[in-house]
């Protein structure tokens, strides 16, 4: 006769293979509290989501939720210090490269920035992790900064949740806990010549180049954040030439929906603030975060060379073909 009982428990395996099939498809977190500190074992799993490691706790055979290698539950105080799980909205299509190659004595004038002209090498493949340069309102006027493009709120413990938030949506920037005291508090404008987007899939994908029809320039909104390196910090690549205590600013380029132009390849693009609105923007004032208007832009495909960011030349500009979307 058949023992009566609770059903089997589900293989740990099991467990792991639907959260990570959720959060693959979801591209959001999934929380199971797990019990226990015990050292984690790492799961077998490939590791295809963006923004977490899922890990079994050895001990109590839990599954729990880790984030750069520290577990989060929803009682955790870490969810807060750590990396809120509601900023994982981060999608990895969104606005990732650009470049801003004009003369600087043109940017100087066109966004009315005070002191020299700065002389600075042209940029053809600005991408996350690296030094930009923004505008932001200092010591009575406007003036350059060089920042490092990857958002790190001040409250950040570990600097690679810079690298989640290259990006900030428009529509909800000002409630996020990442971006709403930057919103409110630290605006900046990031020029730039044009940014680029990819179609199709796989090996397929093609690079595009979008900017202003009549070669003008661009100034993407930005937000931006001071984060001062604690002791025991992990800094990778080139945050390794810090040291604690050192000061960091770091800032994210706003995105919207796309206009006309830009939604056959991508449906979010950049918030290109027009020249009007620069000093409201800068100021804190409210100002519409819309599409670009749809006879802004043209995008023109370009060589696969962009595709490396390593590769940052005016290579990156030559066209594929000649074929424009208008």
């Amino acid at each position: 006769m058949p023992r009566v009982g609770r059903p089997p428990e589900k293989p740990q395996a099991t467990k792991l293979q639907m959260v990570h099939n959720r959060l693959r498809h979801r591209l959001e977190p999934v929380v199971i509290p797990g019990k226990g500190l015990a050292r984690p074992q790492a799961s077998p799993l490939p590791q295809r989501h963006l923004d977490v490691e899922l890990k079994v706790l050895a001990r109590d055979r839990q599954v729990a939720f880790f984030v750069h290698g520290s577990m989060v539950t929803p009682q955790s105080e870490q969810v807060k210090n750590i990396c809120p799980l509601a900023e994982f909205d981060y999608d990895p299509r969104m606005c990732g490269r650009f470049t801003r190659h004009r003369p600087w004595s043109e940017i100087h004038e066109i966004m009315g920035l005070i002191g020299p002209p700065p002389n600075l090498q042209p940029r053809y493949n600005i991408a996350p992790d690296q030094d930009a340069i923004t505008v932001c309102t200092r010591e009575g006027g406007r003036r350059i900064r060089k920042m490092r493009w990857g958002l790190i709120p001040h409250w950040a413990k570990d600097p690679a949740i810079g690298r989640k938030l290259i990006n900030a949506r428009a529509e909800t920037a000002a409630e996020k806990p990442s971006f709403r005291h930057a919103f409110r508090e630290r605006r900046c404008l990031v020029p730039a010549d044009g940014f680029y987007e990819w179609s199709g899939r796989g090996r397929a994908r093609q690079p595009w180049l979008i900017a202003a029809k009549d070669g003008g320039l661009l100034a993407f909104a930005g937000l931006w954040s001071r984060w001062r390196i604690p002791e025991g910090a992990m800094l990778p690549g080139s945050l390794a030439e810090y040291r604690p205590g050192d000061v960091v600013e770091t800032f994210a380029i706003l995105t919207t929906a796309a206009n006309e132009t830009v939604s056959p390849i991508h449906d979010r693009m950049p918030v290109i603030v027009p020249e009007g609105a620069f000093g409201p923007w800068l100021a804190g004032a409210a100002v519409a975060l819309d599409p670009a208007p749809d006879d802004l832009l043209a995008a023109q495909r370009v060589s696969l060379h962009v595709n490396n960011p390593r590769n940052d030349d005016p290579g990156c500009l030559a066209p594929a073909t000649a074929q424009l979307l208008l």
